[in-house]
């Protein structure tokens, strides 16, 4: 191959090498140990960032095809040096693979008001990492009491909505000073949250959970919108 050689590494990655031994790069790159989860498209960048249980997060170029960029789910840096601890009752998704629990991530999403990366882990711990440099955490959102799959900006980008396997949704709301809970939405759905979307007004958020019920809110009035 023009004097290289196409190397498939075990941990996902592909790489080139001159025959030498020299000029080593690394083509592309996957998730490798258990599963991908998290998928986001970043529109403003022509980019889109996956997430899985190996701990790693990765963004690609749609234009190039290509891993541009990856990052880690969770480090001790990014926790001040401290093992990671929770009081949670462990309830996680079913996994092959090695990582640590709370390594294992479960579901992404960007604000492009904001720059922020929210990544869940497989706990339902809800990391907010600086988009511009994703090793530094802004904070962490610790509401929910089980592992999330969906979550989602609202249009205007004052919201974040969570949906956890606790059979809630937990809705942000975000300014200048950080994240607050707005509304926790419990007692409502009888199965894990699997889906949601936003009103392009941002006042109302749609729900799917895995008991195949469709319900709707209004996040400005804090209530179900019966009538669908």
């Amino acid at each position: 191959m023009d004097g290289k050689i196409a190397v498939g590494h075990d941990n996902g990655k592909i790489q080139t090498v001159n025959v030498d031994g020299t000029n080593r790069q690394i083509v592309n790159a996957s998730h490798f140990d258990g599963e991908a989860w998290g998928l986001q498209i970043i529109e403003d960048k022509g980019t889109f960032i996956t997430c899985g249980d190996d701990n790693l997060i990765y963004e690609y170029s749609i234009k190039d095809k290509k891993m541009v960029r990856e990052a880690k789910v969770w480090t001790y840096d990014m926790y001040g040096g401290k093992a990671y601890e929770t009081s949670k009752i462990k309830s996680t998704a079913s996994t092959l693979s090695s990582t640590p629990v709370h390594m294992q991530a479960r579901g992404i999403t960007y604000s492009e008001k904001w720059k922020h990366v929210a990544v869940s882990n497989n706990y339902g711990d809800v990391a907010i990492l600086d988009y511009d440099d994703l090793t530094k955490r802004i904070t962490t959102l610790y509401k929910p009491r089980e592992w999330c799959e969906v979550m989602t900006y609202s249009p205007n980008q004052e919201f974040l909505a969570v949906g956890s396997h606790d059979d809630s949704i937990y809705v942000y709301k975000i300014d200048e000073k950080g994240y607050s809970l707005h509304w926790a939405v419990t007692f409502v759905h009888s199965s894990a949250i699997t889906a949601m979307d936003w009103s392009k007004d941002s006042k109302y958020l749609r729900a799917i959970d895995q008991a195949y019920a469709k319900l709707f809110y209004d996040v400005d009035k804090q209530e179900q919108v019966t009538e669908g």
